[in-house]
């Protein structure tokens, strides 16, 4: 058995919680950067690390080797008798949710998908929540397909296709994917949601990045945006449109 977490504070618990079986951060931001679901494996690494070093000054090289060694472990995966997916509901973990359901087709996969932060529980909660752990059904790797496909679509009205169905059997993935769309610009000002909100922090008193940090990630997040990310998303100029 073998665990995919949400970052490296889950995969730690998780261990310390006594939940068998080997523990694995996955570690990317999928949310920003190109995401081509057509490339080839060392293609997507290549496009993926340039953009994450770039992004965060990170070192290129060491960011290619992370991502060559983390792509190879979902791959050795495969061959596990279950993978369990430990993923909560705001976009940063969804989209890495899909990427990693796609990655998974036909394994036995299962889902601990859960509404509040997992970084948070305690080790007994961490333990219900592995002994409740639900398989990926049919249904639901059909709607993760989908929403895939219309996550890294060249087409952004596919993404307004999606959020047309109804996907009761699959929490928060339209509500999730709502939030996606709420990020392109706005054909009135060229802001997105997250940049209209900064905003509107700054303007009612967030002086400071830790104020305004905390106000934009409520409690439970919903976009999970780490600092790092709301800091680059700040010094991202906003693309105007002619009126």
């Amino acid at each position: 058995m073998i665990h995919f977490h949400n970052g490296d504070i889950t995969a730690a618990l998780a261990r310390r919680a006594g939940v068998p079986g080997r523990h694995v951060p996955y570690r990317e931001s999928l949310i920003g950067g190109p995401v081509r679901r057509d490339l080839a494996q060392l293609d997507w690494i290549e496009e993926r690390a340039r953009y994450l070093a770039e992004e965060h000054g990170e070192n290129l090289l060491r960011v290619r080797n992370e991502l060559l060694e983390q792509e190879k472990s979902i791959d050795t995966a495969r061959a596990e008798e279950e993978i369990v997916l430990w993923f909560e509901h705001d976009l940063f973990c969804l989209v890495h949710l899909l990427y990693l359901t796609k990655r998974f087709a036909n394994c036995r996969l299962t889902l601990i998908w859960n509404p509040t932060p997992l970084g948070l529980l305690d080790v007994e909660a961490v333990l219900a929540l592995y002994r409740s752990r639900m398989p990926i059904t049919p249904t639901m790797f059909r709607a993760a397909d989908a929403a895939w496909l219309a996550y890294t679509s060249d087409d952004p009205t596919a993404l307004n296709r999606f959020l047309r169905q109804e996907i009761p059997d699959f929490p928060f993935l339209v509500d999730g994917l709502r939030l996606h769309a709420s990020r392109f610009p706005s054909t009135k000002n060229g802001l997105g949601d997250p940049e209209r909100k900064f905003i509107e922090l700054i303007d009612a008193g967030a002086a400071d990045f830790s104020t305004l940090f905390a106000r934009f990630n409520p409690d439970p997040p919903r976009y999970g945006f780490g600092d790092g990310e709301v800091l680059r998303q700040l010094r991202r100029k906003p693309r105007m449109q002619k009126a």
